[in-house]
């Protein structure tokens, strides 16, 4: 009996495994635009993402996101700065596409659990202020915010707002943890806040 349990817990494993796919992000790109490979990457985030999916961004020019796609269990979307080392597909890659950063326009939003957002390099001893493969910029009013979602990890991201201009931007606070719960911040640089850099 219990090797009949063994076999099943592995066999739902390997389905589980096979039904993650990787999409792909590239600011610019010129193909179908379906996000299977590198050649046919979206431009941007779709509006909608896949539950225990993975997301690979290239190096470029991004707009803000709001994350609140529908929870599927305990599931996770990620989201990942792609590498060199780490980028998924081989299919249309061009070591280019991965030795930069990524950077988001606007501030990202989590309405909803379970995220991951890695930008995979940056932090760490020796550059603290240098190499992240994600940058967020924060100087509309917030970096990060919290809008309900729980369970988001986020690192290797840098964050930068408005500075001391206060006046102007008195609730510019970089991350800003409204509500939700069970954040987890790794690597993460937040410099130049016109309030504060991290609001709970």
């Amino acid at each position: 009996m219990r090797k009949g349990l063994i076999i099943l817990g592995i066999f739902i494993f390997l389905i589980n495994g096979i039904s993650a796919v990787n999409y792909y992000v590239r600011d610019g790109a010129a193909g179908t635009g379906d996000g299977s490979d590198w050649q046919n990457a979206y431009t941007s985030l779709p509006s909608t993402l896949t539950r225990g999916d993975t997301y690979y961004l290239a190096d470029g020019s991004y707009g803000g996101y709001t994350f609140d796609d529908a929870e599927s269990g305990s599931q996770y979307i990620m989201i990942k700065k792609a590498t060199e080392s780490d980028h998924g597909t081989s299919v249309g890659w061009v070591s280019s596409y991965g030795d930069g950063l990524a950077e988001f326009a606007s501030q990202l939003i989590f309405s909803n659990d379970n995220y991951i957002v890695d930008g995979q390099t940056g932090g760490g001893s020796g550059s603290w202020r240098s190499g992240y493969g994600f940058v967020i910029d924060g100087r509309g009013e917030k970096g990060i915010m919290g809008g309900g979602g729980s369970n988001i990890k986020i690192s290797h991201v840098e964050i930068f707002g408005r500075g001391d201009d206060a006046e102007q931007s008195p609730n510019n606070d970089l991350v800003y943890l409204r509500s939700g719960n069970d954040y987890h911040l790794s690597h993460i640089y937040l410099h130049d806040a016109g309030r504060t850099p991290l609001h709970i």
